[in-house]
This record gives C-alpha cells, structure tokens and sequence, in this order.
C-alpha cells in the first residue's frame, strides 16, 4: 500500500513576522532601549526558526543581527 500526500509549506514573509513579533513604537524612546528590545524580539524569534524556515523567508542564519537591527531602525526612520 503506497500513500503520498503533498504538503504546500505557506510562505513567510520576513515583513509579516517583524510585525507580529515586536512592540508598537512609542513615541518617545529614551537611550534607544524600546528599539534593542524590540531588535531582541526579533532576533531570538527568528533564530528559534529552523534553517529551511529561515531560507523560505530568504534569509540566513549569519543575517540575523543585521536584519534584526536593519529592520528596527528602518521603521523608526519611516515614522
């Protein structure tokens, strides 16, 4: 007896995660410790994921840092 099953994994979008993992931004963020925590948020959230999660989202264990803060400080220069 043969039984094939076909599992689409849905694609992530490192966007979408950002924005479920960190905390809204304040208005006010004395000595930028709002903008590390939510860089930690990130970072730990994303190094939980396994390498083949983080390659659907085109993203590699070595980025993590970078993308981390890239992504904190790239929404605090939109607001």
């Amino acid at each position: 007896m043969t039984i094939s099953t076909v599992f689409d994994a849905p694609v992530i979008k490192l966007q979408d995660v950002i924005k479920s993992i960190t905390p809204k931004r304040p208005n006010f963020d004395p000595l930028g410790l709002v903008s590390g925590y939510r860089a930690y948020l990130l970072y730990t959230h994303l190094s939980a994921k396994s390498d083949n999660e983080l390659a659907l989202m085109g993203v590699t264990r070595a980025e993590l840092p970078s993308v981390a803060m890239d992504a904190v400080f790239k929404g605090r220069e939109a607001a």
